[in-house]
C-alpha cells in the first residue's frame, strides 16, 4: 500500500505511519471477502495517533488479517447465522453538534 501513497513513511507504533505535515493522500481500500467486497474510505483504514502522526490500523495476528472496529465504523454489519453469511451496509457518518 505504501507505493500508492505519495509520502515517505515514518517510524511509528504501527507498521505503516506518516507524518501529517507531509500531507499524505490515502486511497480508498477494498477488502475482499468470499462473495463480497467492502470499500473503505481512508478514515476506516488510517487513524490519527498524535498531532502529527497517522497510521494504518490494518493489522494481522499470526498471518491472519484482522477486520477491526475502526474498519467497521459507519457500517451496519448483519449476521445471518442460519444462512452463514455476513453483510455490510454503509451508513452516513454521524455528526455531533
Amino acid at each position: 500500500m505504501s507505493s500508492m501513497i505519495a509520502a515517505q513513511p515514518v517510524e511509528g507504533p504501527y507498521d505503516l505511519c506518516y507524518s501529517i505535515s507531509s500531507r499524505p493522500q490515502f486511497p480508498e481500500v477494498t477488502i475482499h471477502f468470499r462473495d463480497a467486497d467492502v470499500k473503505l474510505s481512508p478514515t476506516n483504514f488510517f487513524m490519527n495517533i498524535s498531532e502529527d502522526l497517522v497510521c494504518s490500523v490494518f493489522n494481522a495476528r499470526n498471518g491472519i488479517p484482522l477486520y477491526g472496529n475502526i474498519m467497521q465504523t459507519n457500517f451496519l454489519i448483519g449476521y445471518d447465522i442460519v444462512g452463514r453469511t455476513v453483510s455490510f451496509k454503509p451508513t452516513a457518518p454521524s455528526s455531533s453538534n
